[in-house]
């Protein structure tokens, strides 16, 4: 999938460090916090060639503190590359008091041509009498068993409640191979859920944005969004996680009220494009 970024790099000072272990040429993968108690207790900094900070401006958001005191642990001649795909003006400036005479490569943000974009209009919450629930969350019901033919769905809701509710309702529904993920799920119930899906086992994801980063299976056809994302970023994070790897994929937003319709709108405009309105034969040809 071709995917846009902003890129920060550059070479980072640092101070006199007391970690003295030589290590063989290796990669290895760590938050912030462990990162920074790895180069301080078991790792020679002097040894590291390349840090990559991967979803920048969520690291630096959640980890600011972490983040710079690893650069300043690392040599002179270390490059440091910083990449996100939603990085704002406020956090490219954060990056760069951080940087040393950074580079900055960048793109537009938006979601892949291959991912096709639709919307599914419920109507007002505010008019249908209370029944605006019921029919929205009928039409994810219908368009999860609509989208099995397209591999994998994940359909991506705004809370956690909301996701432990429409993963009942799917199963009671006849999708049996649903599985929730959220951020007050214990960690070994959520990397099993990921893992069967992963694997096939669980064929509908219902989550939150916690695997709307950094998520990678190929064999995503679909994302719903039962509701609409709060923001542009996370539309294209949570869009993004079908059409990968030059496959096609769909992303419906699922939406009921002016509320969703006034985030729908900003959305449309920072994508550049109007989000057509769901029909089986768009369906079909996508």
């Amino acid at each position: 999938m071709q995917r846009t970024c902003r890129t920060e790099a550059s070479r980072a000072t640092r101070p006199t460090s007391t970690a003295r272990f030589v290590g063989l040429h290796a990669s290895q993968s760590a938050t912030p916090g462990r990162a920074l108690q790895h180069l301080e207790r078991v790792l020679n900094p002097d040894n590291v060639r390349v840090l990559v900070v991967d979803e920048f401006d969520t690291m630096l958001d959640r980890f600011h503190d972490e983040v710079r005191d690893v650069t300043r642990l690392l040599p002179h001649d270390c490059h440091i590359i910083m990449v996100s795909a939603t990085a704002n003006a406020d956090a490219v400036d954060v990056a760069r008091r951080i940087l040393r005479d950074p580079v900055e490569v960048s793109g537009e943000n938006r979601v892949s041509a291959s991912v096709a974009q639709y919307v599914v209009d419920c109507g007002d919450r505010n008019t249908n009498s209370g029944d605006w629930d019921s029919v929205q969350r009928g039409a994810l019901v219908e368009l999860v068993q609509m989208s099995r033919a397209r591999g994998r769905t994940i359909v991506f809701a705004n809370s956690t409640d909301l996701v432990d509710s429409l993963a009942a309702e799917l199963a009671s529904e006849g999708v049996s191979k649903v599985a929730a993920v959220h951020g007050r799920l214990p960690l070994e119930e959520r990397d099993a859920a990921v893992t069967m899906f992963r694997s096939d086992d669980v064929e509908v994801l219902v989550a939150t944005d916690s695997v709307a980063r950094g998520f990678d299976v190929q064999q995503v056809g679909t994302v719903l969004h039962f509701g609409v994302a709060r923001d542009h970023a996370s539309y294209v994070h949570r869009s993004s996680r079908c059409g990968r790897q030059g496959r096609r994929g769909v992303a419906v937003s699922i939406v009921a009220g002016d509320d969703d319709w006034r985030w729908l709108r900003r959305i449309e405009q920072a994508e550049g494009a109007a989000i057509r309105p769901l029909t089986k034969r768009a369906l079909d040809s996508s």
